[in-house]
């Protein structure tokens, strides 16, 4: 009778002790999940600032290129120019 007692701890206890290890893993993970999800989302906010800084700075420049060109008098020299200039 007591090795049946026994046996039943033994498989009860392992039972137990593999639930809370369950549980304890998932709560985990979860809690990983979670941080490496806020990480990628800071990360691609600041990928998103940088490409908006560099589409601004080519922006930037090409404007200046054109007033640039504009006030020298080349401005009919650019090929889009002397395309609405043929066809007005």
């Amino acid at each position: 009778m007591n090795y049946i007692l026994l046996i039943f701890s033994v498989i009860g206890g392992l039972v137990i002790g593999g639930l809370v290890v369950f549980l304890v893993n998932r709560y985990l993970l979860a809690t990983r999940s979670k941080t490496i999800l806020e990480e990628a989302e800071k990360e691609a906010e600041v990928i998103k600032k940088n490409k908006l800084l560099e589409v601004k700075e080519k922006f930037l420049n090409k404007k200046a290129d054109l007033e640039k060109e504009s006030r020298n008098g080349k401005a009919g020299e650019c090929p889009q120019c002397q395309d609405t200039v043929g066809r007005g």
